[in-house]
């Protein structure tokens, strides 16, 4: 049964007195910090609530790049169960013992700084989100000079790379209007064809045709729409298949009325999220996949990242 494993593509750094750490350093900093419980957060360290930890630091080669994978945990201690009483009809709740643990994984590239973190949530994985926050109080513990850093940091240019490369199967976009003057030809008869209608904001979601590929033509709705979001007049995400064969999404920028706000989110780093099809793999092996696809696609950023590395 093949899965789909969704992982958040960002950069990142660990430091120890703003001295950023390189592979060997960063491995070793995981392997001290293997197996030993901590707080996360100021009240669960007054409570006594010793329940994160770092798992499973390894390192290998892909392609001559160094890879490190770790996972950080969390101690579930106690897990609700709720049971329907039907005779009183209502519910019982009970607190039951559990020394299980929730987990989520990280494959980073060191050398270019970059990391794919693993997205799941459900009964035992806690999403990227909320792992990079653990695991950045676990590592500031570690050393009164330490940080972990992460950032979202797909940007612009990534975006118009993955519309003019990826298998498009999905375009989302929101545009409004121009207003008082058209960026081009395209915007302005979609606008014109927007205002007789009297629309004030369109939403709009596209997908190929079967069989066929979808890609921004020249003279199409999507270059149009496109050509208005660039200009601030709208916002778009893009989902595709990327060249090594991943599905993958960008994820687009909060749409505001105002065409200054809208382009100042635009350059703002984007959330990229790229699905690892698994087939029953191990989970080194999803590891391996996800630091291809990751060093995959920092190449297709900038050829010579990869070469010079």
């Amino acid at each position: 049964m093949i899965k789909r494993l969704p992982f958040l593509f960002c950069r990142y750094d660990f430091s120890i007195e703003q001295e950023i750490l390189d592979a060997t350093s960063q491995f070793n900093s995981l392997s001290e910090l293997q197996g030993t419980y901590y707080a996360h957060g100021p009240k669960a360290e007054r409570e006594g609530i010793f329940d994160s930890a770092v798992m499973r630091p390894r390192k290998f080669e892909i392609n001559g790049h160094t890879i490190i994978s770790w996972s950080i945990g969390q101690r579930i201690n106690v897990r609700i169960s709720v049971e329907y009483d039907e005779i009183g009809d209502q519910l019982n709740l009970t607190h039951e013992p559990d020394s299980g643990v929730r987990y989520t994984d990280f494959v980073a590239v060191p050398g270019l700084r970059d990391v794919a973190v693993d997205d799941r949530v459900s009964d035992i994985h806690f999403g990227g989100r909320a792992a990079m926050r653990r695991f950045q109080s676990v590592y500031r513990q570690s050393n009164d000079a330490a940080e972990a850093y992460f950032e979202q940091k797909t940007s612009k240019q990534d975006v118009n790379r993955a519309l003019d490369d990826w298998e498009l199967t999905e375009f989302s976009f929101v545009i409004r209007p121009y207003n008082p003057h058209p960026v081009g030809d395209l915007s302005k008869k979609l606008s014109e064809q927007l205002a007789k209608d009297g629309i004030g904001r369109y939403t709009a979601k596209a997908k190929p045709a079967g069989g066929r590929e979808m890609k921004p033509s020249q003279e199409g709705h999507l270059a149009a729409a496109r050509e208005m979001a660039d200009a601030g007049y709208g916002q778009f995400s893009v989902s595709g298949v990327t060249d090594d064969g991943h599905e993958a999404m960008i994820k687009k920028p909060r749409f505001h009325d105002e065409v200054r706000q809208n382009q100042k989110r635009q350059t703002e780093p984007r959330e990229l999220r790229v699905y690892i099809r698994s087939e029953d793999e191990t989970d080194e092996q999803v590891f391996k996949l996800a630091g291809i696809a990751l060093i995959n696609f920092l190449c297709s950023r900038c050829a010579d990242i990869c070469s010079n590395s």
